[in-house]
């Protein structure tokens, strides 16, 4: 037993000797370590040149890539479709390629990705080299050979490999340097691993598909199944039905947790949400109902998404803006117009007896964006990964192989309600206010019929007989319709008709740029206003009141712009600001008055949002962000102004 003791540290001795050894043959040889890379002391100011050029490019390539879906260059056959990526801003210059399209997976491997990120680098090395300009005065570096780059993704890490023999000398020396090593921390494999699991589940479950279509069947202004005892026919437009589930998507998806990510907590634990998953229908049938159902049994049930991975120090989010667009149609429909069938009972015995029953099956397509989150990549400036994928639905069933966007169709806009003209004529002038010249007729005014939820397109106002005027016969169906006036560059006006004539004032809109300056607020002090940083969007939505006038945008984007009214109104105005997919701040105010004067003669609207600093990511302050912006006094200080 001793005998194997004294072995034991004899070894342990020698290999402290050894350690040692290696240590004082590397001083007298003046050496340092790079990058696991033993480098001359001679140098070392060189490879620190030059690793650093490589790391920036590095670290420019990876961005790029985790911005467009794995991509550094989008590949030319999905740049030529519009429909196979998502385009963040108008210009299309960064574009988000769908990992599905037209029943074809799109996901980079990692070898493309290293090879992507390995030819940015190297076509950019030598502008950041520049001939080792640096050096000039200081002593001859010559490079032996042109640079080849090659890029490993690593667990934790991405590192690139520049061979690229160099000759120094210095001080009487020669020092070859063959290659520059460079690491760069950074979670990129993770979050890849992430995406691809995540878009296999998409695959084979549809999980995205079936909660559109949970989302649909519990919003009351999306029509699928109905009966109904009333004796008014009903209709629904589909163009409002596609803007209802946009906005539907829009607040509901950023809701969705991934788990094992770093989220928002839940109330409860996991094992009460699981004892009311796991009750069974016959327990229903026999009274055994769960009790003390948590309050976010549905967020857990419906709306964590389970990747299958293990614990990770990522955050995820899914995301749908309305601009990227969604293509929808319902069936049947006339004219882009679902209807309910309508029935009425046998005229001797139930008169009084109608009956509304419909049934409606939907054809859906849009985008969405999965945004993964690396926090702690390259020492704290972060790093985000995101793709996309289409959600697609074919007769209110998610669909993979036999649909999509070359398959769908669309409606076409006509209704037999909108035919069935009445004896009843009526003429219809439309005017614009005009800022310092009052009242003006105008032409090409779109008029249009209201009567309940019917509503019938009736032409436009043309010259006759010396006034822009539109004269016709109504649809049979109301005695006091509503007429609706529209044209581009004013807001829409409606007027009752009660007589022969209608004549109807439409006010003149101000098409203004768009500026937006964030205003840091720490609870106690606002500091001075800054312009959005890397991360940061604003979703605003103006509305005018008392008018069906809405208006959505996103900041930044290429030609933001919004339309006031070219005199006084009265807004409503609210402003979300995020940071990586998290609200971080924003501001909301129902009435915000804008006099002729304060709009005359401007054409930019800066946009002052709140952003609640530090950002955290815990509920406590999520909710302190939500009540600040609703109760919070600064909705007068902070009131957009108009320049």
């Amino acid at each position: 037993m001793r005998r194997g003791q004294i072995t034991v540290f004899i070894i342990l001795g020698l290999a402290v000797l050894l350690a040692v050894a290696i240590v004082l043959y590397f001083t007298a040889q003046q050496v340092v370590f790079r990058g696991g890379v033993i480098v001359p002391r001679e140098a070392q100011p060189v490879y620190d040149y030059v690793s650093s050029c490589s790391s920036t490019l590095g670290e420019e390539a990876i961005t790029i890539l985790g911005l467009q879906g794995g991509f550094v260059e989008i590949p030319d056959d999905i740049a030529r479709t519009p429909t196979s990526y998502v385009p963040i801003d108008e210009r299309g210059i960064v574009r988000i390629p769908l990992w599905y399209y037209e029943g074809e997976g799109r996901v980079p491997s990692l070898a493309l990705m290293e090879a992507h990120i390995a030819q940015y680098v190297e076509e950019n090395i030598p502008a950041c080299i520049d001939n080792f300009s640096a050096f000039v005065n200081q002593y001859p570096v010559i490079a032996q050979a042109e640079p080849q780059v090659s890029a490993t993704i690593g667990e934790d890490d991405v590192t690139i490999r520049l061979a690229y023999p160099v000759q120094i000398q210095r001080d009487g020396q020669i020092v070859d340097v063959p290659e520059f090593v460079s690491e760069l921390p950074v979670a990129l494999k993770e979050a890849y691993d992430l995406a691809v699991k995540t878009m296999q589940r998409e695959n084979n479950e549809a999980w995205f598909e079936n909660l559109t279509i949970d989302l649909m069947t519990a919003n009351p202004n999306i029509p699928f199944d109905g009966l109904e005892f009333d004796c008014s026919p009903k209709s629904w437009r589909l163009t409002d039905i596609r803007a209802e589930l946009q906005e539907t998507l829009r607040f509901n998806l950023p809701a969705i947790r991934v788990a094992n990510t770093e989220h928002a907590p839940f109330n409860e634990r996991e094992s009460a949400y699981r004892r009311v998953q796991d009750v069974k229908l016959e327990d229903y049938f026999q009274g055994r109902l769960p009790t003390n159902v948590p309050d976010d049994q549905y967020e857990y049930g419906r709306l964590r998404f389970d990747a299958g991975i293990a614990r990770s120090g990522l955050s995820a989010a899914f995301i749908y803006n309305p601009a990227w667009g969604m293509d929808l149609n319902g069936q049947p429909n006339k004219g882009g117009v679902l209807s309910s069938k309508l029935t009425k009972g046998s005229a001797e015995y139930l008169r009084f007896l109608c009956t509304n029953f419909y049934h409606f099956t939907y054809d859906v397509i849009y985008p969405v964006v999965m945004v993964i989150r690396d926090d702690e990549a390259f020492l704290g400036k972060g790093f985000t990964f995101q793709f996309a994928f289409p959600v697609i639905i074919d007769d209110n069933a998610g669909s993979r192989r036999a649909f999509g966007y070359r398959e769908f169709r669309g409606f076409e806009q006509s209704t037999g309600f909108c035919d069935n003209l009445g004896s009843q004529l009526l003429e219809v002038r439309a005017s614009g206010l005009e800022p310092e010249i009052g009242v003006v007729e105008l032409g090409d005014v779109t008029i249009d019929y209201e009567c309940i939820t019917q509503v019938c397109t009736l032409g436009t106002t043309k010259a006759y007989e010396g006034f822009y005027r539109w004269i016709g016969r109504l649809p049979e169906g109301c005695s006091a319709p509503t007429i609706i006036a529209r044209k581009p560059g004013y807001l829409a006006a409606r007027e009752i008709a009660t007589g022969d004539r209608v004549d109807i004032t439409m006010p003149r809109l101000r098409e203004m740029n768009v500026n937006v300056l964030k205003h840091p607020y720490d609870g106690e002090v606002f500091y001075p206003p800054q312009s959005l940083t890397l991360g940061q969007n604003v979703t605003l939505h103006l509305s005018v009141q008392g008018q069906e006038f809405d208006q959505f945008i996103t900041v930044p984007a290429e030609n933001q712009t919004l339309f006031l009214v070219d005199g006084p109104a009265t807004y409503s105005l609210n402003a979300v600001l995020t940071q990586f997919g998290n609200m971080v701040g924003g501001y909301q105010n129902d009435s915000i008055r804008i006099t002729a004067r304060e709009i005359d003669g401007t054409d930019t609207i800066t946009i002052n949002v709140v952003e609640m600093i530090p950002p955290l990511q815990t509920d406590k302050y999520r909710t302190e962000v939500a009540q600040y912006l609703y109760e919070g006094d600064y909705d007068e200080a902070l009131k957009p102004r108009l320049s």
